[in-house]
């Protein structure tokens, strides 16, 4: 293009999503989750077992939040989530932020997790948006 060479490249961003050659939206959900890590960690040093924020306050933080970045062009990307590696990223940071939000110990699984900080499971959430 205008005597210029272009390079090819596996990955691109189109509209905020990332995707592969393929269509393949593993680097999409990986990096939602780099997006949240942060997040999580700054919810860990401001929601601890015994003090600091309620439990109303991490559910508005994780619905008006979390829920968001994590739901962002869901009806692009849902067979990608469908894939157990994909979903088991998107489990591992809900229970995190479930276990903060529900004042629990670390021990509990991501259903128990769910079912204390009353929360549907991301999978459960996503395909009940979309449709």
């Amino acid at each position: 293009m205008n005597y210029k060479r272009l390079d090819q490249t596996e990955k691109i961003k189109y509209f905020g999503i990332h995707l592969k050659i393929k269509l393949i939206f593993n680097s999409h959900t990986d990096r939602t989750v780099g997006k949240l890590i942060p997040l999580v960690n700054m919810l860990s040093r401001m929601a601890k077992l015994h003090w600091g924020f309620v439990h109303k306050a991490l559910k508005t933080i994780y619905e008006g939040v979390v829920v968001p970045i994590l739901m962002f062009g869901a009806p692009i990307w849902v067979g990608a989530i469908r894939k157990n590696k994909n979903l088991a990223k998107y489990k591992r940071i809900q229970r995190l932020l479930n276990i903060k939000t529900a004042k629990a110990y670390r021990t509990h699984s991501y259903n128990a997790s769910c079912v204390i900080a009353g929360v549907r499971p991301i999978k459960i959430t996503i395909e009940q948006r979309i449709s």
